[in-house]
């Protein structure tokens, strides 16, 4: 299977609305997912501050309500919803 836009949804049901940076910010960005490699792909707007905010070396999401997400826990969440 190719690569695929994901829309990502955290385990509450609410869309993720961002990746969270360093400065406290939120950046919007757009998700791929590779089913043939199991990869997942953020990609931020030109000119965003890339400086993404990780924990435990994985990214933080941001969903609607704003509450914040492991990006590997919403990953798994995401992957096979319609």
């Amino acid at each position: 299977m190719a690569t695929k836009e994901l829309n990502l949804v955290a385990p509450n049901g609410h869309a993720i609305v961002g990746l969270k940076r360093k400065d406290g910010g939120t950046s919007p960005f757009t998700c791929t997912y590779d089913d043939a490699n199991r990869t997942f792909l953020y990609i931020l707007p030109a000119g965003t501050n890339s400086k993404v905010l990780k924990r435990d070396g994985t990214s933080v999401l941001v969903d609607a309500q704003g509450i914040e997400w492991s990006a590997s826990d919403v990953e798994y969440n995401s992957v096979g919803r319609p």
